[in-house]
């Protein structure tokens, strides 16, 4: 089957249109003001200039100015610069979040929309390498994070549909078998080690990247069976716990404590962990691969996820993308969109008239994260201007 998406075009209950543009416009003034090739200012796609450039990008389909043009031109010329100058972190890291791979992807589809001629790709043939080097390298040290190890180059390269996919396939599906968990997360971060919870650092992001990969070609019998070793994964560690007095099913993550497999219970709805992003990927996996027990397990997930909205419920407390009300509202979205069930529609108006309230006060603060596309507030506004049918879609880059 096909995924197929059903837009959302049912009106909400009161008309948040003059807020939604309200915030928007007092960000973009901030933004269009700043020099962000002046400042010491990370050049990454969650959280430096590519972020940025990816938003204006956004923008630029809804409305085609010159300074929106303008913008984009002069971060696209620093980055460009900055990575060619070799002296930067960009220009050494292979990572989605904030190195090549990032960089890599966005120039790509600055491409396919036409901001970009196609010779620029050139650019990338031997950093493309370079990527698939570091790849490699990545899932031997065990680093199975999407936002800084091998599961974001993988990312990356199927979306180009480069060569080295293949044997980065092959790479995952020889490790099959040798341990229980061959895609265990040998990195120190407590939250993240492990088998991991969440699309952001763990089995999830891997999932959903073979589930690209799946979509453009169901005839390779290695990618579905990575896919149904992720998929087991993903069954036998569901187990109702307690976290914050909340009943919840996944965990941020198990780890090895010497040789007990400790569980760091998580009360989350959110992108990097939790019940919500499990139910999400599940959807996906039951439609592509018609498995009625991953809908199923799916529907339970986000059902009993919906009647959670406080705090103490959610561990949500602010509008950006990571964990707060914003991701939440595009996983709901696109629950929605994958299986028509009103609960999720309404669960989506909830949490995207949240994401509004909350940037009403956010975004004439200052803080260090506020133009970080994940952590600050350029995720959160293109959530909130979804609607659009120009950007519908846009947050494909968290793996939504």
């Amino acid at each position: 089957m096909e995924l197929k998406i059903k837009e959302i075009t049912e009106t909400f209950s009161f008309n948040i249109e003059p807020k939604i543009k309200e915030i928007t416009e007092t960000f973009n003034t901030k933004l269009f003001n700043k020099d962000f090739t002046k400042e010491d200012v990370r050049d990454g796609l969650f959280e430096g200039q590519l972020g940025i450039l990816y938003y204006l990008f956004n923008l630029y389909k809804i409305e085609q100015t010159d300074i929106v043009a303008d913008k984009i031109s002069e971060i696209l010329n620093d980055v460009f610069s900055r990575v060619s100058e070799g002296n930067y972190l960009i220009s050494v890291s292979t990572a989605f979040s904030y190195g090549l791979s990032g960089f890599g992807y966005i120039t790509s589809e600055l491409v396919k929309n036409g901001i970009l001629e196609e010779d620029v790709l050139s650019f990338f043939d031997d950093i493309n390498d370079y990527i698939y080097e570091a790849a490699l390298k990545d899932f031997e040290k065990g680093n199975f994070d999407f936002m800084e190890g091998f599961p974001g180059a993988l990312h990356y390269l199927q979306s180009i549909d480069h060569t080295h996919c293949a044997s980065l396939i092959d790479k995952m599906h020889d490790a099959l078998g040798q341990t229980k968990y061959p895609f265990y997360n040998h990195i120190t971060e407590l939250y993240n080690k492990g088998i991991n919870f969440g699309i952001a650092h763990g089995i999830l992001g891997i999932l959903t990247v073979m589930l690209e990969i799946f979509e453009k070609d169901k005839t390779n019998p290695k990618v579905k069976d990575i896919i149904t070793h992720c998929l087991t994964v993903i069954f036998e560690s569901k187990k109702e716990a307690k976290a914050y007095g909340i009943t919840t099913y996944y965990p941020y993550n198990l780890f090895y404590d010497g040789d007990e497999l400790v569980s760091h219970p998580t009360n989350r709805l959110a992108w990097c962990s939790g019940d919500l992003a499990v139910a999400l990927v599940l959807y996906k996996a039951g439609i592509l691969l018609n498995r009625e027990d991953c809908i199923s397990l799916s529907n339970m997930l986000g059902k009993t996820s919906i009647e959670r909205k406080t705090i103490e419920e959610t561990g949500i407390h602010m509008s950006m993308f990571c964990h707060g009300t914003s991701g939440a509202a595009c996983m709901y979205k696109k629950l929605y969109e994958l299986s028509n069930n009103d609960i999720y529609r309404q669960a989506y108006q909830y949490w995207l008239t949240e994401t509004v309230s909350y940037l009403e006060k956010e975004v004439n603060d200052s803080n260090d994260n506020y133009y970080n596309m994940l952590l600050g507030y350029p995720g959160a506004i293109l959530t909130i201007n979804n609607h659009s049918d120009a950007i519908m879609g846009w947050d494909k880059i968290f793996l939504i």
